[in-house]
């Protein structure tokens, strides 16, 4: 049995990275440090993304802009965490890390 809304234990960004991935196939965001599942999107909707993002990498990888992600989880607020991760989104050179990580990046993205 499932755990109402309201006595669900809140999570932190970092005890949700630990979580599995949803056995449907579908993708997982944490609102309010509560877990929102969301299906599997349709051809149409993924087939739209990869030609933005393809769009969007060709402009900025040679001009050094920043990178261009799929999925890339942002944490948005802290206590409780918010983690969203937009299809398609794009980090300004002057935000990023020295290297890529594993985690997910603190902030929004500059472009989503």
């Amino acid at each position: 049995m499932s755990a109402s809304p309201k006595s669900q234990t809140l999570l932190t960004a970092e005890e949700f990275w630990e979580l599995p991935e949803p056995s449907h196939g579908g993708r997982t965001e944490l609102v309010e440090g509560r877990v929102v599942e969301e299906m599997p999107v349709g051809e149409r909707h993924a087939a739209l993304a990869a030609e933005l993002a393809a769009a969007l990498l060709d402009f900025v990888k040679p001009r050094k802009l920043g990178r261009v992600h799929i999925e890339l989880g942002h944490r948005l607020f802290a206590d409780p965490d918010t983690v969203r991760a937009p299809d398609v989104s794009f980090m300004a050179a002057g935000r990023l890390g020295p290297t890529v990580g594993d985690r997910y990046v603190e902030g929004a993205p500059t472009l989503a």
